[in-house]
């Protein structure tokens, strides 16, 4: 899933180890580094 677009998504339900979401901000507020 690296790359996709997680506009909208339940981002709780998904498997972050997964997901490449350099300089997202996470709902617990954090930014991944």
């Amino acid at each position: 899933m690296s790359g996709a677009d997680l506009t909208g998504a339940n981002l709780e339900a998904t498997d972050l180890s997964d997901v490449n979401l350099t300089g997202a901000t996470m709902p617990d507020g954090n930014v991944c580094k």
